[in-house]
This record gives C-alpha cells, sequence and structure tokens, in this order.
C-alpha cells in the first residue's frame, strides 16, 4: 500500500496542481463537436473539453482520449493489437507533440483490453489492478516488461494539470455497502470532474429506441454516483457504439429512466416463479406477445431467465428461454442458454440439440468457435 500511495502522489504532484481549464463546464449530450474527418478511417468525436472519442471501423470499437498539457491517457484498449495500433497511429497525428503515458481500462475482457505490447512499445504505462494484472500477463510477449511498466491502484488515481482531471475509482465485486455488482472481481470507472463525465465501460449503456432489462449493474452505478461522483451528468459506455444501435454517450438522466421502465428481472422471476411450469406452457402464447412488445433483442429475455434460474426455477427458466426462441428464431444465444438450462435438469439429449441450433445458426467463425467452445466448457463442468 505505500508503493501504491506514492505512485498515486507522484502522479498528481509532478502534474501539477489542477485548476479549471478555460471554457470547461458540465457536459450534456448533444452538445458535442460534430463527428471530425480521420485520415486513418477512424470516426473522431470531441466529447468535452479534453475528452475525446475515437472509434475503429472494424469492431466499432469505442475508446476515450483524455490530453493533458504534456501527454495524453487512453482508456481501453480493445480486441486485438492491430486496432489499438489504429488508435496509436492516429493519436500521434492528431497530438504529435504529445506522447501517450498512461492506458487504463475498465476490467480484463477483450472488449476493454486485449492488447498490451504496441502499448508497451509505444512507451505507455498501464493503469490496473492487482487482480486485473494476471489477466493482462496472458496477453503480452514479455511479462517482465509489462511488470516494469504497471501502476496499481487500489481505491484511488488522479491525474491532473492546468487543462484536465482525470479521477479513477476500483470498485470492489461484492455485494457489501463498499462493494459493487460489477462483471469482473475489480472493475475500474473513470471521472473527469470539471465535465461532469463518468466513463463507465459495460455498466450501463442505452438502445436508441427502448430501455432494456435493469440489471444489477446499472442499479449499482447509480448507487455508485449518488454516493462519490454526485456531480456526473453524463456516462460515457466503452462496449456499445451507435453503429450497434446504441447510444453513443448518455446521460444520467437516461439511466435513471432505464431503471424505472426497463424490464425487472427481479419481477418477471417473481411472476413466473409463482406459477407451475404447466401453467407457464399454457399462457407461452400470450408471455411471447407480452414481450415482444417490450423489447427487439433476446437478451433482455436472457437476463430474466438467469433471475429465475438464480431463484431456483430451472424449469421456468428453460421455458422463457424457449418463448425467446420463438421470438428471435435466428439468435443463437437463446438456444445456447437453453442448452445450459437443459444440462442442469439433466436433460442431456436436449442439451445438445439446443446447441447444434445454436451452432447452425452462429453469424460467423469467431460466433460459432465462441458457442462451441461454451457448449465444451459446460460439459466438462468447467
Amino acid at each position: 500500500m505505500p508503493q501504491l500511495l506514492n505512485r498515486i502522489l507522484l502522479a498528481t504532484l509532478t502534474l501539477g496542481l489542477w485548476s479549471s481549464a478555460p471554457g470547461a463546464g458540465a457536459f450534456t449530450a448533444g452538445n458535442s463537436a460534430a463527428v471530425e474527418p480521420s485520415t486513418s478511417g477512424l470516426r473522431v468525436e470531441t466529447i468535452a473539453p479534453g475528452i475525446m472519442l475515437l472509434w475503429t471501423p472494424r469492431h466499432e470499437a469505442k475508446v476515450v482520449v483524455a490530453e493533458f498539457a504534456t501527454f495524453l491517457a487512453l482508456i481501453e484498449a480493445p480486441f486485438d493489437d492491430r486496432t489499438v495500433r489504429e488508435i496509436l497511429a492516429e493519436l500521434r497525428v492528431r497530438f504529435p507533440s504529445k506522447p501517450l503515458r498512461y492506458v487504463f481500462h475498465t476490467h480484463p475482457h477483450d472488449h476493454s483490453i486485449h492488447a498490451v505490447d504496441p502499448l508497451l512499445a509505444a512507451g505507455a504505462q498501464i493503469v490496473t489492478s492487482s487482480a486485473n494484472l494476471p489477466e493482462l500477463e496472458k496477453l503480452t510477449g514479455d511479462v517482465s516488461a509489462l511488470r516494469s511498466r504497471v501502476i496499481l491502484v487500489d481505491d484511488q488515481f488522479e491525474l491532473a494539470d492546468a487543462i484536465n482531471r482525470l479521477r479513477v475509482w476500483l470498485l470492489k465485486q461484492g455485494t457489501g455497502e463498499k462493494q459493487w455488482a460489477v462483471p469482473t472481481p475489480e472493475y475500474m470507472v473513470f471521472e473527469f470532474p470539471a465535465s461532469g463525465v463518468l466513463v463507465s465501460g459495460c455498466l450501463y449503456n442505452k438502445p436508441k429506441t427502448y430501455h432494456e432489462v435493469v440489471s444489477s449493474r446499472k442499479k449499482a452505478i447509480l448507487r455508485f454516483i449518488e454516493t462519490n461522483a454526485p456531480g456526473v451528468t453524463t456516462l460515457i459506455p466503452t462496449n456499445t457504439s451507435s453503429g450497434d444501435g446504441f447510444e453513443d454517450v448518455c446521460t444520467l438522466q437516461m439511466l435513471r429512466d432505464s431503471i424505472e421502465q426497463g424490464i425487472k428481472p427481479e419481477e418477471v422471476s417473481k411472476r413466473f416463479g409463482e406459477m407451475t411450469p404447466e401453467q407457464m406452457r399454457a399462457q407461452a402464447d400470450a408471455i411471447a406477445a407480452e414481450f415482444k412488445a417490450l423489447t427487439p433483442r433476446a437478451f433482455d429475455l436472457m437476463v430474466c431467465a438467469s433471475q429465475l434460474n438464480k431463484d431456483k426455477h430451472a424449469e421456468q427458466s428453460l421455458i422463457l428461454l424457449d418463448i425467446a426462441i420463438s421470438i428471435f428464431p435466428d439468435d443463437p444465444w437463446p438456444r445456447y442458454q437453453a442448452g445450459v438450462r437443459a444440462w442442469g435438469l439433466g436433460l442431456k439429449d436436449q442439451a445438445e440439440s439446443r446447441w447444434a441450433e445454436a451452432l447452425a445458426r452462429g453469424k460467423d467463425d469467431a460466433e460459432r468457435e465462441d458457442l462451441r467452445e461454451s457448449a465444451q466448457e459446460v460439459r466438462s463442468g468447467t
């Protein structure tokens, strides 16, 4: 811990005391600058003073660039070395006199970070946490080089100078007062206090046309903002984009509306958990019509089915997945999840049939391999 605190103090003191940048102020969605041209083919948009979004066209990968007086910081390095090299090349063109000094990531999934060596080659330090470091070590050909360039955060970390301020919060997974419903054991979010912006990764994203299912993540990020960062008015999810049908930048009000208006898994679980499987099957057509009017994606029903299973209603969970299949017949993932549920109920032939159907509907080789590997993990109990 003393070494960590020394690093935090060193980072803050060497950058100097922060003061408000000229023209800085709370950002509200809709007042961002127009999308700018890019020689590399990346989509580029300035969100607020010192905050820029970059998207790569192949993956719709989204990263956040924080500009300081003499250097840059990057939040997220997703998918593969090629994607990250494209991002680094764009930064060199746009900011020829400002080196990339720090790279942050929300968590260790591939849409957050999946390339390390290009970052090390660029001279950047990687800011992560002790639980996430072993995952990053799997991505590099030189573990010793990575370890020599890592800053570990245990609670908070801050970069600040005369034009920008970035505050890093480490959220630890759990259900206690100081723990959070996040998808990995340790998860970072990033606050820009002057602009009221929070980079929240995959904790909250908003489809353009509706409010999706209310997950524990959404409630957790709202609780975090209200408890620790009350000045936040805007959230940037890095795992989705407008190209995928989502809002690129979300408001705090969108989050509140989603929690109020979205499908609530606990309520769905209580409702169907009080039915017998026979009653639920008898009403399957009516249930399908109801959910078809509420959501355009199978994802929402899969979350509700997961809650049913968590509440020990495995058979009703499988029936809800069957309903999801009837609404979204071309989506492979409800079939995959139905196979998982059938396997857990001891219906192994039915599970194998669902997995074969899912595999046949995979959109490409990568998705089919993901489905195949996921099913094999269930078979082997890993």
